[in-house]
């Protein structure tokens, strides 16, 4: 539908204003969607961020006055390839994007290169870690923080996979022609690429999750302690209450009779 709106306008000259409103809004998507690559840049200074912490043992300080290197970079790739886009953005039947062939994608390569270099790096140093503290008994508590960090940077990289390896394919299966014929892969990708944040919001709070989790399978034999000790305190009273009862052949809790009801019984 988009390719005959197109096709149609370009036959109509007598529209110039129509054809122009087509085309600069054709443009401001195009550089708005590749503005969006900043998150995947975004990703590759979370594994360098990880890769500080496990490998070179940078602590939050350090980290924290170094900040602005792991933001500045990403963001001025992603708008300087934004801009010098402009001249190539045109329909691509599911949006307008860089119709240029191959080398607008070079940033998104490098960074799903450079993420996976991060990753296997950190990986060597962990196992490398895992052999020493084996035979040092104190190194062990450290070590094992260090796997748990590991695990949580392998979360954020499955997460930075699942959404632009596939929106990569896609755009180069756009350029080839061939995206026409695997509807399903395409909208899968289409879809992904904007849920980059939400992959990290579940990947931050999931050691939250697994924390409470943890938590509440421990104190859960407590809870039931509990509830049974409650449970057998008042099966106790009752059945002290009703050997009291049988003994002295009475009411344990005698019931006070009305001061109304004594006064009228006087009267009578």
């Amino acid at each position: 539908a988009m390719q005959f709106h197109w096709d149609s306008i370009s036959k109509r000259s007598c529209y110039p204003f129509v054809l122009f409103t087509y085309l600069a809004f054709s443009k401001a998507q195009g550089f708005f969607i590749q503005i969006g690559t900043i998150a995947c840049f975004l990703n590759v200074s979370i594994s360098m961020y990880y890769l500080l912490t496990i490998k070179y043992g940078w602590k939050h300080e350090k980290l924290n006055r170094k900040r602005a290197w792991f933001f500045f970079p990403p963001i001025v790739i992603g708008i300087v390839f934004a801009f010098v886009g402009i001249p190539f953005y045109d329909n691509l039947f599911l949006w307008c994007n860089n119709s240029a062939r191959y080398w607008p994608e070079i940033p998104v390569i490098l960074a799903i290169v450079f993420a996976t270099v991060i990753m296997c790096t950190i990986a060597i140093d962990v196992r490398k870690k895992s052999h020493t503290s084996a035979r040092h008994s104190l190194r062990r508590k450290s070590m094992a923080l260090s796997r748990m960090v590991f695990k949580q940077a392998l979360w954020f990289t499955g997460a930075f996979y699942v959404t632009w390896v596939p929106y990569l394919a896609m755009q180069y299966m756009w350029t080839t022609g061939t995206a026409f014929y695997v509807y399903g892969f395409i909208l899968y990708a289409a879809s992904s690429v904007p849920l980059q944040g939400f992959w990290n919001f579940v990947v931050y709070v999931r050691p939250r999750y697994l924390n409470d989790a943890k938590a509440s399978r421990l104190t859960a034999p407590i809870r039931s302690r509990a509830t049974t000790l409650r449970t057998s305190i008042g099966r106790l009273s009752s059945s002290l209450r009703h050997l009291v009862e049988t003994k002295t052949g009475r009411h344990a809790n005698p019931v006070i009779p009305n001061v109304g009801e004594l006064d009228r019984d006087k009267t009578l």
